[in-house]
């Protein structure tokens, strides 16, 4: 995650938003998307906690949805270009919306 605002607070690095303040400390949220089967998958972990699969689905606008079970909330992501996918807390946009940068292949 390279952007996140929350409850009206902005963070911000091109670098990676990170849980600590050493460039050592793990980043603060990481979404893996990938297919399996014949859907669309996406690993995510925040901090240090162990990580959770969720199944994603695409709707009519073209936007991935998913639901993490461990917070029971739903997002919403769109690229916003071929590099960048912004994703929102699905009927709470204003308190959290979160960017994330491609990386790799």
């Amino acid at each position: 995650m390279t952007r996140s605002v929350s409850s009206g607070i902005t963070r911000e690095n091109s670098d990676g938003l990170r849980g600590g303040k050493t460039p050592s400390d793990p980043f603060d949220w990481v979404l893996t998307i990938f297919m399996s089967g014949d859907g669309i998958r996406l690993f995510s972990v925040q901090g240090i906690d162990r990580g959770e699969m969720s199944d994603v689905t695409i709707n009519a606008k073209g936007e991935m949805q998913f639901q993490l079970e461990s917070s029971q909330k739903a997002f919403r992501c769109i690229a916003s270009d071929p590099a960048k996918l912004v994703c929102v807390w699905n009927g709470h946009e204003s308190q959290m919306r979160a960017e994330f940068r491609k990386r790799g292949g």
